[in-house]
């Protein structure tokens, strides 16, 4: 009984060699990339100088290796032992790899697509074991899939089943690497996320990429885009949820074509976590037959790194194994990514710990006592900058960008020319009885802020320790006793999850009651890191549809459904909030889509509050540069506003009409 076999990974940009014993343990590991853009002749002398060296490092002779399990990243007939093509190396067209590495390493060899090696991995010995049909899909440089039925690997007709990546998810979309327009490996893989983040940094759009790619689109990944997600920025938020979006449509041609028992999901981009993955989920439930949910399992691979050399080394077992019974392997069961977590509890509150919370910094534009619409009883509501969403009716565009801004308030303005004179970058000129401001020579050094006398110039947004803004809301502590409290609203506290645990651990250990008013758009862990601390979540809803919601938010909406649905599910309290636009979301379909889908939520939702659009921002925009941008809607008449709670209410809701209207024509 020979003791190891050995995986052999011919990618695109390099080949792995990996030794392992039959526990699947890697004994040994060789990586080159010394084959990128070469002719089979001289892959084939890499791949033996692998198969050398990793013998060596092992220090086990080919006698005590089983086979060789050789995975290629391409078309392949594996039942024939043949590269039929591939799109990473020239000049690989019906290559006999299989028999030409068996004769020149003298060894067993068996051959086959990368992610079909990987779902014989997956289904003998990791997260698909004991199921008779497993789907395993790999999110990396590219976009793959491996399929088991009837326990028994699927190759179909050419041996070339399973090539996801070229079905058409955007006809007459993106060009892709195979000629075709539309396929999912031209908006949901490693290297389309990369190019279509590089498309967006060279149309002009804002964003941090551009400032950390030094215009080489080689130093974006999917990590750098992520680390810019984190922080907020709208356009790689949306690489990453509309990335997700596009692997949940895959996905569920999976489940309605193949109906499988489990689909495994593996490679580098499920790495990224919740903001894609969950997004992945949501598009996959928005995509099939409501009777195909639930009815199979999706779970994450056990072996995310190196799982094609494994695999190819889980097939020489496999091949064997019947004549000698089945591999002892430990076995860890898989954990469903929809899952969603039990409720943690909020931690006790040291001296120190207060001490350390006290100091965390945030950034913020206001402060709002005596606010009525943010919660029960009386409020104060603390505003965060920052928001990923870019609203086309935005009633606080000075919360969008994370950095404090200067605005400038014509109607305030005395044009008395004191912030010329200050000015050093001579931004500003006096005209007449107004002042003309050149932004685009502006430092930001706050002089004008310094010298204006009727304040007309502002800093919308200020750093302050958590201490400090406590301090501001407990002077309002003696009006909370009819359940008011604190309300933290923006923009998006979510943008900045450390600055919003610590005022809300603050805050509940001074036992004032909490909410926090949310687009919903962030990762599921940050959502759990505050779950303790919140008494309610006002959860925005702009719009049902996705694309529709791209278009007037900038953003798909599959991680906001997603994250509702986990707090529902944690039976947190939620006020579910939707904004009226005309236009945009008060047509009757849209309105039973949301009522539709806030009753499937369950007891948790405490009502379904309705914020008629009103005017009152445009003053902003023109404070802050961006007049043309005002999108100036038709007011909805009161009559409008109550046949759509009318028809909300049908669905068995607590609806209700929130929000001052009293500044319906701004002048």
């Amino acid at each position: 009984m020979k003791p190891y076999a050995i995986g052999i990974d011919v990618g695109g940009t390099k080949i792995a060699t990996g030794v392992l014993d039959r526990s699947l343990n890697l004994v040994s590991v060789h990586v080159s990339k010394e084959h990128a853009g070469q002719l089979p002749a001289q892959v084939v002398d890499t791949i033996e100088r692998g198969y050398r060296a990793v013998l060596e490092q092992a220090r086990i002779s080919a006698d005590e290796v089983a086979g060789v399990g050789l995975s290629f990243a391409g078309h392949t007939n594996g039942r024939r032992g043949v590269v039929l093509t591939s799109s990473n190396m020239p000049e690989w067209d019906q290559v006999p790899l299989r028999d030409i590495v068996s004769k020149r390493l003298n060894q067993h060899v068996l051959l086959d697509n990368d992610t079909n090696l990987a779902v014989v991995a997956e289904h003998r010995y990791g997260a698909g074991r004991g199921a008779d049909d497993v789907v395993y899909v790999t999110f990396s440089t590219g976009v793959g899939m491996g399929i088991i039925v009837g326990g028994k690997l699927y190759q179909g007709y050419t041996g070339t089943a399973g090539e996801i990546g070229h079905t058409v998810v955007e006809t007459d979309g993106r060009r892709c690497s195979c000629g075709k327009r539309g396929c999912l490996m031209a908006y949901a893989c490693g290297i389309a996320l990369r190019n279509r983040a590089w498309e967006r940094i060279q149309s002009g759009e804002e964003t941090e990429l551009r400032d950390l790619c030094w215009d080489d689109p080689q130093l974006i990944n999917g990590e750098l885009i992520c680390e810019v997600a984190s922080r907020g920025d709208p356009v790689a938020q949306d690489l990453i949820i509309s990335t997700g979006r596009y692997l949940g449509i895959a996905l569920s041609t999976i489940v309605q074509v193949l109906n499988p028992e489990l689909i495994v999901i593996g490679g580098g981009l499920t790495n990224i976590g919740s903001m894609l993955l969950d997004p992945c989920i949501e598009s996959l439930r928005q995509n099939i037959h409501p009777v195909l949910w639930g009815a199979g399992r999706i779970v994450p691979g056990r072996f995310q790194a190196n799982v094609s050399v494994i695999g190819g080394a889980a097939a020489v077992f496999s091949e064997i194994e019947s004549g000698e019974g089945a591999a002892q392997i430990q076995y860890v069961a898989p954990v469903p990514l929809d899952w969603t977590a039990a409720a943690r509890a909020a931690l006790p509150l040291t001296d120190e710990d207060r001490s350390a919370l006290e100091r965390v910094e945030g950034t913020v534009f206001d402060v709002q006592r005596y606010s009525l619409d943010d919660g029960p009883g009386l409020r104060t509501a603390v505003f965060f900058k920052g928001c990923p969403l870019r609203c086309a009716w935005c009633s606080n565009p000075e919360s969008q960008q994370v950095r404090p801004e200067l605005l400038l308030f014509a109607a305030s303005c005395l044009a008395c020319g004191a912030c010329v004179e200050t000015c050093a970058a001579e931004g500003r000129t006096l005209a007449g009885d107004h002042i003309e401001w050149d932004r685009r020579v502006c430092t930001r050094c706050g002089e004008c802020v310094r010298t204006c006398p009727a304040q007309a110039t502002t800093w919308s947004g200020r750093r302050q320790p958590a201490g400090e803004i406590l301090s501001e809301v407990l002077r309002d502590a003696a009006f909370y006793e009819d359940g008011g409290g604190l309300t933290l609203t923006g923009g998006e506290p979510l943008l900045q999850p450390a600055f919003a645990e610590a005022l809300l651990r603050l805050a509940k250990a001074k036992h004032l009651g909490t909410a926090i008013e949310t687009t919903g758009n962030a990762p599921w862990e940050i959502f759990e890191s505050l779950y303790p601390y919140l008494d309610l979540w006002l959860y925005d809803l702009k719009h049902m549809d996705s694309h529709a919601h791209h278009n007037w938010t900038g953003l798909g909406n599959e991680l906001i459904l997603s994250n509702l649905r986990k707090l529902a599910a944690l039976g947190a309290p939620i006020c579910v909030r939707m904004p009226l636009i005309p236009g945009v979301n008060v047509s009757d379909d849209n309105l039973r889509r949301t009522a539709e889908f806030v009753a499937q939520l369950g007891p948790a939702v405490r009502s379904l509050d309705l914020l008629p659009y009103h005017k009152l921002a445009r003053a902003k925009y023109e404070a802050l540069g961006c007049g043309g941008k005002w999108w100036d809607a038709e007011l909805m008449p009161d009559d409008q506003v109550q046949s759509a709670a009318k028809l909300m209410r049908s669905y068995n809701l607590t609806v209700r009409i929130v929000g001052d209207r009293s500044g319906k024509e701004t002048p």
